[in-house]
Parts: C-alpha cells; sequence; structure tokens
C-alpha cells in the first residue's frame, strides 16, 4: 500500500513538471535545452515503468506466495465446523421425526399443528445456515489467519448464481426464523388461554382458528422479509489472482443510509423486544397458574391433568426458544452498533460462530424436550423408531386412559 501511495505521488509531481516545462516558453532554436528535456523525460519514464513492475510483483507474490504455515487447509476449516456438525445432523433428524409424530391421528391437537410448522421452520432455519456459513465462515477463518482473501474456492463462489444463491437462503432463512419466533407467540397464547382461561378454550383456541393463525404467521413473516431481496444486488469487480485480472461477483448492499437505521430498529423491536417481552410475560403468569393447580392435584381431572403436562412441557420449549434467542439477539445487537475501532478477524469469527451455535440450538433441541417431557410423544416415538411396544404386542390387554396422562 505505501507503494503504491508512493506511486502516486510520484506520477502527480512527473506530470506537473512536464507540463510546466511543455509550457514553458524559450527561445527559438534551443535544441540542446530540448534535448536535456528529453533525456530527463525518458528517466522519468523509466522509473515509473520500474516502480510499476515493483508495485504489480509485490501484489502478484502477495496471492501466490503465502509464508510458511499460512495455508488453509481443509480439515482446518472442517475443525471449525464440528463443534455445530453433529448438532445440526441431530436436529435435521429430530425435527424430522417431530413433524411425522405429531401429525400422526391420535396426536392430533391445536397445540400439534403449532409444533408441525415450527418444525419445518427450524428445518429450514438449519438447511439455510449451513449453505450461507459455508462462504461466511471461511473467509473470516483466512482473515483470522492472516492469508490472502483469494483462492480457487473463494473464486468459485464469487460467481454470479452463487452469490445469488446466498442472497436467496439469507431471505429464506430471516422467514422462517421470523415464523419460528412467532409461532413461539402462538404456543404461548394457546397455553396461556387452556391454563388461566379454561373455559374459553375451546371456543377462542379451535381447530380451525390454530390453523389460521399458523396461516396467517407464514403469510406475515413472508411478507415481512420479502423487502429483503431488493437490499442487495451482485455487482462485477476484477481483482488480481495467480497474476491475472480475474472478475468475480461480489453482493453491494443497495440501502440508504436512513433506511437502514430505520431497518435496524424494526430488526429490534419486531424481531426481539416485543414477541420476547409477550413471551416472558405470559409465561410467568401460566407458570404461576400452574404452580398452583399443581398444589390441588387431587381435585383436578386426569385430562386437566393431561392439560397441564403438555403446558409444562410447552414451557420448556419456550424457555429453551427464550435462552437462545435471547443470546444470539445480543450478539446481533453487538455487530449491528457500529464501533470506534473495526474488530479484528478473531473477534469476527468468536461472535458469528458463537450466533450460529445458540441458532442451530436452538432449532434443533426440541425434540429432546418432547421425549423427555411427553408421555404420548415418547411412545409414538418409540413404537416407530423400536418396533411394536408391549401393549401393542398383547392385544388383548385393556389400556387405562389415566396410563396416559402419567
Amino acid at each position: 500500500m505505501d507503494k503504491i501511495v508512493s506511486r502516486r505521488k510520484f506520477v502527480r509531481a512527473f506530470f506537473t513538471e512536464l507540463a510546466s516545462k511543455i509550457t514553458e516558453p524559450g527561445p527559438e532554436g534551443d535544441v540542446t535545452e530540448f534535448r536535456v528535456k528529453m533525456d530527463s523525460l525518458k528517466e522519468k519514464c523509466q522509473v515509473l515503468a520500474d516502480l510499476d513492475a515493483a508495485v504489480f510483483e509485490s501484489l502478484v507474490s502477495a496471492d501466490v506466495e503465502p509464508q510458511e504455515n499460512e495455508v488453509v487447509e481443509e480439515m482446518e476449516v472442517a475443525q471449525s465446523y464440528q463443534d455445530r456438525f453433529a448438532v445440526t445432523l441431530f436436529g435435521l433428524a429430530g425435527n424430522i421425526l417431530s413433524m411425522i409424530i405429531w401429525s400422526r391421528p391420535h396426536l392430533k391437537s391445536t397445540s400439534s399443528v403449532v409444533l408441525v410448522a415450527l418444525a419445518v421452520s427450524d428445518t429450514l432455519v438449519i438447511l439455510n445456515s449451513i449453505w450461507l456459513e459455508l462462504a461466511i465462515n471461511y473467509s473470516l477463518l483466512k482473515q483470522y489467519r492472516g492469508l490472502p482473501g483469494f483462492d480457487k474456492y473463494v473464486i468459485y463462489i464469487h460467481n454470479y448464481y452463487m452469490q445469488w444463491s446466498f442472497i436467496l437462503s439469507e431471505v429464506v432463512y430471516r422467514m422462517a426464523a421470523t415464523a419460528s419466533l412467532y409461532l413461539t407467540v402462538i404456543i404461548t397464547l394457546e397455553r396461556y388461554i387452556c391454563i388461566c382461561h379454561p373455559f374459553w378454550f375451546e371456543e377462542w383456541c379451535s381447530y380451525s382458528r390454530i390453523c389460521k393463525s399458523v396461516a396467517a404467521t407464514i403469510v406475515f413473516s413472508i411478507a415481512y422479509r420479502m423487502s429483503n431481496f431488493w437490499e442487495a444486488r451482485v455487482i462485477r469487480v476484477r481483482v488480481i489472482h495467480e497474476g491475472k485480472i480475474t472478475p468475480i461477483y461480489i453482493r453491494e448492499l443497495t440501502e440508504y443510509v436512513y433506511l437502514r437505521y430505520i431497518h435496524v430498529w424494526t430488526f429490534i423491536f419486531v424481531d426481539y423486544l416485543l414477541p420476547l417481552t409477550f413471551i416472558v410475560v405470559l409465561n410467568t403468569i401460566t407458570t404461576i397458574k400452574l404452580r398452583r393447580m399443581n398444589k390441588i392435584r387431587h381435585e383436578i381431572s386426569d385430562e386437566r391433568k393431561n392439560e397441564n403436562k403438555l403446558t409444562m412441557m410447552m414451557l420448556y420449549v419456550v424457555l429453551e426458544f427464550l435462552v437462545c434467542t435471547s443470546m444470539s439477539g445480543f450478539i446481533s445487537l453487538e455487530t449491528i452498533f457500529p464501533r470506534a475501532e473495526p474488530r479484528s478477524g478473531s473477534e469476527k469469527l468468536l461472535l458469528r460462530q458463537l450466533g450460529d451455535s445458540f441458532n442451530t440450538l436452538n432449532s434443533s433441541v426440541n425434540i429432546a424436550t418432547y421425549f423427555s417431557s411427553w408421555q404420548p410423544f415418547r411412545r409414538s416415538f418409540m413404537k416407530m423408531c423400536c418396533g411394536k411396544t408391549r401393549s401393542s404386542r398383547n392385544h388383548q390387554q385393556t389400556i387405562d386412559l389415566q396410563d396416559i396422562t402419567t
């Protein structure tokens, strides 16, 4: 960079001097002075050519001749993903199993509709996050190691169609995350009405109304995030790679500054403050009411006990969602607001890994809560994965409804 600045200063001074000498009036027929000026011009042109070649050589050598132990190996890139790869596979398998089990006829209820939609949203979050993080974390890892920014892999992912696929994946990821957030709000509201206003539950939380609410949430998430398609565009730039000028495609934000501020504050309120406040308040009220009801357990019917246990399972799901979303939100807010000093490569990589880990964990662990907290789900899971259960083998055995609620 210092050589480039020196070259620019030299070129500016050279052409200033050349212009002054050409426009300077001299005596007619002074051939000697003219030859002296031409010799000086040739010398400076040669110096300029040598300097230009040196700068070009330094730029090329920076890309093709990295220092020893500065090459990113494939195993190192895989190592940065190994802590989350198992969680991601577990989440994909768990969400697919959750969709299958909750859609079974004997578990059909208003809660199962929301949980199936939640599993679909979490699956989309995981799949799109995998595609997005491959390029982002690879670039951050190279920046953290202080390596040149371009190699064959980076050149490949910076083609036109790959960049548009990243934009599409990011928008779908945001749509799915928003849907997951507000589906959790529906779960919270549905359990609140069931526990605190049981006489209104059949009317307010009927099967058709819950289906309409889920559909409205999905439509809202798509419409709310649709504008993200116009926040970026793909432009063509040229870089020097392996001594050649290579064209690549990169994303460029198209937002104006004031629109970016509006987007940030909308993100804070719509994606975090309002729904999380709603979830915290209603779950606190539901938990207090549920504890009071458990003190008079002997007066509660079996059906009511079943609803209470389902509510406890939902509270565990919401609590896990609240913790992971809050941590991810704090990290996102910390990266949004500007700082006096730019972050180093290690800080960017650490923040990105933490935020992605909480998002992946949030979308992956629901099946563990279902399995550990809800007996009908556990039985359906064991029957599907491990064959027939003990009760299904003995067709003469009488099934007690009390056994389902315990």
